[in-house]
């Protein structure tokens, strides 16, 4: 069935039986775009979700950034340095996760051992240990100061 619409200074007048039985009429669609957007959430905090309490390298996340958002708590950081601290942290949980999910893959598609998933599984490894320095860099500057007046009291 076709949707029976005339346009009127800036709205449409569509008959009710047309909107009913048409699955693309604009409200439709955009309910449909929004469910689908919902499901992919919900299925990004499901991986979050397998990567925080499956994976042993979260270990380091679950106690590396309660120590980190106490630091900034104690000393009474600044707003700049509480976002840098905050970005490195995703930085690294982002890392790890991508990670994680490119080994995954490897080892599923390739499970003997070969160069080039070796050499993949190389990048990847890097590239969280460069975010991880990158927070250690982060940590030392808005951290250092407050550390070397506390112990010099």
């Amino acid at each position: 069935m076709t949707l029976n619409c005339t346009v009127k200074p800036s709205i449409y007048v569509c008959s009710l039986r047309s909107v009913v039985h048409n699955p693309t009429f604009p409200i439709f669609t955009t309910l449909k775009i929004l469910k689908d957007r919902w499901f992919g959430f919900i299925n990004a905090l499901r991986g979050m979700g397998v990567y925080f309490f499956s994976e042993n390298s979260a270990l380091w996340v679950w106690l590396t950034v309660p120590a980190a958002l106490f630091g900034c708590w104690y000393f009474g950081v600044t707003k700049p340095e509480w976002l840098a601290v905050i970005l490195s942290i995703g930085l690294v949980a982002a890392a790890e996760i991508l990670n994680t999910s490119i080994e995954e893959v490897l080892d599923h598609l390739h499970p003997e051992r070969h160069p080039s998933v070796g050499k993949a599984k190389d990048l990847a490894a890097g590239g969280v240990l460069f975010a991880s320095l990158t927070a250690i860099a982060v940590g030392c500057i808005v951290f250092g100061p407050y550390i070397v007046d506390l112990i010099s009291q």
